[in-house]
This record gives structure tokens, C-alpha cells and sequence, in this order.
């Protein structure tokens, strides 16, 4: 899987647009500051990766700028719901 942004870098909160991981693939989830680093964003930076259902998402990892990526398996479609930070924050999937 090639890199890709999902979410835009923004201070604003946000939502990702979908991340859809085959069968038997894996990807991983994580945060990127557009200039300087992750850390200068403190600790407002919160993101949830949350598992898309039929029913209500399951939030299966937090992510900040101490904890910035995750490996998650497929099959299956994510999101990541990003808080307002200090530092334009997005999200990127590979």
C-alpha cells in the first residue's frame, strides 16, 4: 500500500475519509505534522483510529505525538477522528 493522506494538516479537529484494508493486508495509521514535529503540537493532540461497523465504530487505538502510528489488519475500514492541535496535524495511511 503506498502512502497516502487522509486527513489533511490542519489545527482543526477532523475526521479522516476512510481507510479500507484488504484481506489478509496490512497498514499502518498515523499522524504527521506538515512542518516541525508532532511534539510541538503538546498535549492537546489526541487522535482516535476507530473500526468502521454497521453499528457504532469501535475505537481500537489512540494515537498522539508520543504514540504517532499504528499497524491494523484487514479486512476491515477505519477512520481517525483528530482534535484541534497547535501545529496543523494530518493523518496518512501506507
Amino acid at each position: 500500500m503506498a502512502q497516502t493522506t487522509k486527513l489533511a494538516a490542519s489545527t482543526s479537529a477532523g475526521t479522516s475519509a476512510t481507510i479500507v484494508v484488504a484481506a489478509g493486508a496490512e497498514a499502518v495509521i498515523g499522524l504527521f505534522a506538515a512542518t516541525g514535529s508532532l511534539s510541538a503540537a503538546g498535549d492537546m493532540l489526541t487522535a482516535t483510529v476507530q473500526q468502521v461497523t454497521p453499528g457504532q465504530p469501535n475505537s481500537i487505538a489512540k494515537l498522539d505525538a508520543s504514540f504517532p502510528s499504528c499497524l491494523v489488519t484487514g479486512p476491515n475500514t477505519f477512520t481517525v477522528i483528530k482534535s484541534a492541535s497547535t501545529v496543523a496535524v494530518g493523518v496518512f495511511s501506507e
